[in-house]
């Protein structure tokens, strides 16, 4: 449990990685809140002073004694005690303010903390060098103090609000519209089409620009639409990071895009997601192994259990089978 958690305080922990411009550092001064299930967790006053070397900025770091986080971002560790600790800045660059412990424990002498203003009333809070995704702090609310208690045998979910990126939510609803009558697609015109928005979504990814739950569950839609295993394989990946993120629906479309994987390299899909129509056939689910998990698995992800899987087959028969309407 230990290994996969890194044991180190709020101001001791995140790198900055590539995200949505920042605002310029005049836009950080005020105070941040950290908070877990809507309560306040932690809380940095964060002043700018030009008399101050190193760009003129101190901060106020405060929160419960014994507060460490998982690489995932959960909260764990919190006594009743309330902490102080004091940062001063030592540069500034872009929007970026770099900050060091005014009173550093032995194992922090080193640590230089970044705080970057993103706008909206977002920031990240950052251990630079540290090979770890950003914290995200929000503008604390008028009056706003420390909950109390925790329970120290716990671990809390941070509220991590990343506003979703609207190029990314764009591509998506081309993607969906692509497919709204599905049984009538041109895949002449929609097969490239899918391949131009995968490419884009591959850019965003590249670029660190997927930061919301949100993001993560429309990017595994577009490439789970991909033509090659690795595509698929690459939206399960995508959903699962979605549904860590606390997109609740993101289980199916994980569920979907390992199914699609394994039939795409020979094997037997094990949900029962992916039914194939061919001219003049039935709709099939083969290869299908229907003993590889349980009805109350496939529940759990929001698929359907198998009696509500054939049926939904059998519609398929029928739909395929109605005659065209007559074109006006």
């Amino acid at each position: 449990m230990k290994g996969r958690r890194l044991v180190a305080a709020v101001a001791a922990m995140f790198m900055l990685l590539a995200i949505t411009p920042a605002g310029a550092a005049s836009d950080a001064a005020g105070i941040w809140a950290i908070r877990s299930g809507g309560r306040t967790l932690a809380l940095m006053t964060l002043r700018h002073d030009v008399a101050l070397p190193g760009g003129g900025w101190s901060a106020d770091l405060l929160r419960p004694v014994g507060t460490a986080f998982t690489q995932s971002h959960m909260a764990f560790g919190m006594s009743a005690v309330p902490e102080h600790r004091r940062l001063r800045s030592i540069g500034v660059a872009g929007g970026a303010i770099e900050l060091k412990y005014v009173d550093p424990k032995p194992d922090q002498a080193n640590d230089v903390i970044v705080l970057t203003a993103l706008g909206q009333g977002l920031a990240t809070w950052s251990l630079k060098g540290a090979p770890i995704e950003p914290l995200l702090l929000v503008r604390a609310r008028p009056g706003e103090k420390l909950d109390f208690p925790w329970d120290r045998g716990r671990e809390y979910a941070l509220d991590e609000p990343w506003p979703s990126n609207p190029e990314m939510t764009r591509l998506f609803d081309e993607d969906q519209g692509a497919r709204k009558d599905g049984l009538h697609i041109d895949w002449s015109v929609v097969g490239p089409q899918d391949r131009a928005r995968r490419e884009a979504a591959r850019r965003l990814l590249d670029a660190g620009a997927l930061r919301s739950g949100e993001d993560f569950w429309h990017a595994a839609f577009v490439f789970q639409h991909g033509d090659k295993p690795q595509d698929y394989l690459l939206a399960h990946n995508l959903a699962v990071i979605a549904a860590a993120k606390g997109r609740r629906d993101a289980p199916w479309i994980a569920a979907a895009s390992l199914d699609r994987y394994l039939q795409a390299i020979g094997q037997k899909q094990v949900y029962g997601t992916q039914f194939m129509m061919r001219p003049g056939q039935p709709a099939t689910q083969e290869p299908y192994d229907r003993n590889a998990i349980s009805d109350a698995m496939r529940m759990a992800t929001g698929v359907p259990p198998q009696a509500e899987q054939e049926k939904r087959r059998a519609e398929f028969d029928r739909e395929s089978a109605a005659p065209a309407p007559p074109r006006p």
